[in-house]
């Protein structure tokens, strides 16, 4: 009984181990990043694609969310969300078509530069 006791309290150790914890950045959630993402402060979504970057393959939600902000209205969000994307270089397949247009499309001839560069660097 005792034996049978100790199995079972070791398979419910290992089994409550096996769940890894929710992935956070700057000690907040990716739901809390995703917010911050769609709010209305540029400088705020700045930190918001660099915090979800760091998040990377962790949480499938992070990538995507960061690769949105590759269409954002200020150059600055446009910009993180490109070293996002060459950051997480194996997760960046969702963001290579946006940078593929972003090379002659985007109204910043800073951003596409910086989209030419990241789109030659992550397809060789």
């Amino acid at each position: 009984m005792c034996r049978t006791l100790l199995v079972i309290a070791g398979f419910m150790l290992v089994a409550g181990c096996s769940k890894s914890p929710p992935a956070i950045a700057g000690g907040k959630s990716v739901e809390h990043w995703l917010s911050v993402l769609r709010g209305p402060d540029a400088k705020e979504r700045i930190e918001a694609v660099r915090k979800l970057g760091n998040i990377g393959t962790k949480d499938k939600a992070a990538l995507p969310a960061a690769f949105t902000a590759l269409t954002d209205p200020e150059p600055a969000v446009r910009k993180e969300a490109i070293f996002v994307a060459v950051r997480n270089r194996r997760g960046s397949g969702p963001a290579m078509p946006v940078l593929a247009r972003m090379k002659t499309e985007d109204p910043d001839s800073e951003i596409r530069r910086l989209a030419e560069e990241a789109h030659g660097n992550l397809t060789h």
